[in-house]
């Protein structure tokens, strides 16, 4: 599986260190904008890093603005600034997400008659967490004026390019300087540390290319990211489906005969909270013989008792995990083989752990208690189906905990006993099958091991979907095209210049949500054949009908040479290397001629290499097919396809020697988008190839 946030690191590293886009001599150097805009400017940095001319290296507080914001005790905060419908934002760290997302509106405004006390973060400006578990991790960019909390550091520039910024903050460089300037208890690093920090500006006109090409770059890994996720969670959302249904009473059916839930809670409920008759807003409707309870009428955490005099391990985290050897201790907190623990402290807070000997308490832990009430399978099925919630919502900032009040008053669906019974036996019989696709879902996204070649591959296979560059409803459509060049194709053929090909005859068309072909007379629905919906705009065709392709043919020893008599003679796939042709014999007598600007395509033995033949003419042998596009259609767009098709063209290939015909050729399904768009395609897959080759 491609690792797209390491992905994401390498274009914000190419980006700062001049790598990502092209340099422009016209530009005004940052050395000089630096000296126009910031008199102040210091240059202690400039020799740190061999960047591109043009660039210069200078502290981040000599081109933004840095501060951080205003603490308010919280009961004020509920009091005076809850609830008010005027007023700027006020944003605190749990506002960031991890995602860059930032939560406006959450019910606290700062009135602006009153904001001169509290420090305004501009529209523009990056928010950075600067203190606690979050520092480095959380950021955003502002889209409106706002106040903000004092963990969080605002970075505003008149010089610098606002989304420039922005990405720089999050470049592994700035990243790895940041975390070596953490200091404290709780873990953060001071305005001054920041300001001194170093900060490579571009020309501001190369800024704001970086800040495109980065905007593009990261749309495609997007789009990876959503496909990769749409695989790699599907057990993982299998599951979370069948938890879901089971705690909706839809996974097994009811039972009359069983104790409803309500009996069954006045029954055995005896020292703990019973107001589960009372739940407010229950989130959705159960079964009748089910009832609403808060959590903590079921079950509860235990501080355990203590225990001397005994030698046992100490049951951790990382030992029950089984990374870690046993640390033997002779007191602490006692568990007993088959006791429940659920961790309270770190990042992990709300998982359950199953005891399978006798040992002492992590201080991580507490022991997972619960009532008759509930089966303790059904308990921990519940809670595995909370956990996103547990996670999201930890409190403390340098060491996370678990959240207390929020674990008691979760709202749980209580089936009757022997029902929940029935609904662990189900989920235990369904897991093992989810579990199995997931191993090899997981095992086949492993084989995915050439990260560049993949990504190039995924590239390549969006913008041939039209999924990679954005439709413009002024582009002439691809139908109009593809009868523009039926029709020069015919004239061609009349007049003799090119041979009539039966796969040009093709016309591809939709009638009734349908895709068919028709030949001749003879019209077939060919929706079997279709590998993917295609834009509005776009349409389909026989590869053939936009091309000429020359098929090669062998020659004797007698008709070539080593001595550069005649015009390059290509024999096969060991005349192409790394998109270049390799000329290692000629010949004076050609007759299956391939002419410059074609592309050269391998059709036996090794199947799919391509390269363009960049001589004015070359014979090829019989191993190698030529492809000369209609001037009507952009060639580059013909090849980007094509990378995408060789897996296909390979399993076509017969015989001990792997070889595909012509036709496999001819024969192929084309997509073709309007013809102002595939030059917009290739222009971005170029772009977006140059960053593959740079992550080799």
């Amino acid at each position: 599986m491609i690792d797209t946030k390491l992905l994401r690191q390498k274009i914000l590293d190419l980006a700062i260190r001049g790598k990502l886009v092209p340099q422009d001599p016209t530009d005004e150097p940052a050395s000089e904008l630096l000296a126009r805009v910031a008199t102040s400017h210091k240059s202690h940095y400039e020799k740190l890093e061999d960047l591109p001319a043009g660039w210069a290296v200078t502290r981040i507080g000599d081109v933004c603005k840095i501060f951080n914001g205003n603490s308010i005790n919280n009961g004020y905060k509920i009091k005076n600034y809850t609830g008010l419908k005027n007023g700027y934002n006020f944003i605190a760290t749990k506002d960031v997400g991890f995602n860059a997302d930032i939560a406006y509106e959450n019910g606290v405004k700062i009135p602006f008659d009153i904001s001169k006390g509290f420090k305004i973060a501009h529209k523009g400006s990056s928010l950075l967490c600067i203190e606690g578990g979050s520092a480095g991790r959380k950021i955003g960019l502002l889209t409106q004026d706002v106040c903000f909390g004092n963990k969080l550091c605002a970075f505003e520039s008149d010089i610098i390019n606002d989304k420039f910024v922005y990405y720089f903050l999050q470049t592994p460089r700035f990243l790895s300087l940041f975390h070596e300037n953490k200091n404290g208890l709780i873990g953060g690093v001071s305005i001054n540390k920041l300001k001194d920090l170093p900060f490579f500006v571009p020309p501001e006109k190369e800024q704001v290319r970086i800040v495109l090409q980065i905007k593009n770059s990261f749309q495609v890994i997007d789009t990876i990211d959503r496909e990769q996720n749409g695989l790699a969670s599907i057990a993982a959302l299998t599951k979370s489906k069948i938890l879901d249904l089971a705690m909706r009473g839809k996974l097994v059916p009811q039972d009359p005969m069983d104790e409803p839930a309500s009996e069954l809670l006045a029954r055995v409920t005896t020292s703990h909270k019973s107001n589960y008759e009372k739940l407010a807003n229950p989130p959705y409707k159960l079964p009748t013989s089910w009832a609403w309870v808060c959590l903590e009428n079921v079950c509860w955490l235990d501080n355990g008792n203590a225990h001397t005099g005994e030698k046992l391990p100490y049951l951790e985290a990382l030992y029950l995990r089984g990374k870690k050897e046993a640390i033997i201790q002779e007191s602490g907190i006692l568990l007993q083989n088959g006791d429940k623990v659920i961790l309270v402290d770190g990042e992990n807070s709300g998982e359950v752990f199953d005891i399978n000997e006798r040992g002492y308490m992590g201080s991580t832990f507490r022991i997972l208690k619960h009532s008759q009430a509930i089966n303790i399978g059904f308990l921990q099925f519940f809670l595995a189906l909370q956990k996103k919630k547990l996670h999201e919502n930890k409190t403390g900032s340098a060491i996370p905990h678990l959240n207390k009040k929020l674990f008691a008053s979760l709202p749980c669906a209580l089936p009757p006993l022997n029902e929940q019974i029935r609904i662990v036996a189900r989920i235990e019989e369904l897991l093992p099958f989810i579990e199995e696709y997931d191993k090899k879902e997981r095992a086949l996204t492993s084989l995915n091991i050439d990260f560049p070649s993949a990504l190039k591959k995924s590239i390549i296979q969006s913008a041939v979907q039209g999924k990679l560059v954005e439709q413009d409803s002024a582009d002439e459509p691809a139908s109009d095209l593809i009868e523009r060049i039926r029709e020069e194709r015919q004239k061609l053929i009349k007049a003799g210049k090119i041979k009539r090909d039966k796969s040009a005859e093709s016309v591809i068309f939709r009638r009734d949500n349908s895709h068919y072909e028709k030949l001749g007379k003879i019209e077939r629905c060919i929706d079997y054949e279709m590998p993917f919906n295609l834009p509005e705009s776009w349409a389909w065709t026989r590869l053939g009908m936009l091309i000429q392709l020359t098929s090669g043919q062998d020659m004797t020893s007698d008709k070539y040479n080593e001595n550069g008599n005649g015009v390059p003679y290509l024999t096969g796939a060991s005349n192409i290397e790394n998109g270049d042709v390799i000329i290692n014999r000629w010949t004076p007598l050609p007759k299956s001629i391939a002419t410059e600007g074609d592309l050269l395509i391998t059709c036996k033995g090794t199947v799919g290499t391509m390269a363009y033949l960049k001589y004015p003419q070359a014979h090829i042998a019989r191993q190698i097919m030529s492809i000369k596009p209609t001037k009507s259609l952009c060639k580059d767009y013909i090849r980007f396809f094509l990378e995408t098709y060789v897996f296909w063209l390979k399993a076509a290939a017969r015989s001990m020697i792997p070889g595909i015909a012509r036709e496999d050729i001819l024969q192929i399904l084309f997509p073709v988008p309007p013809l102002a768009e595939q030059h917009r395609i290739v222009r971005q897959v170029d772009s977006l190839l140059k960053i593959c080759r740079r992550l080799i």
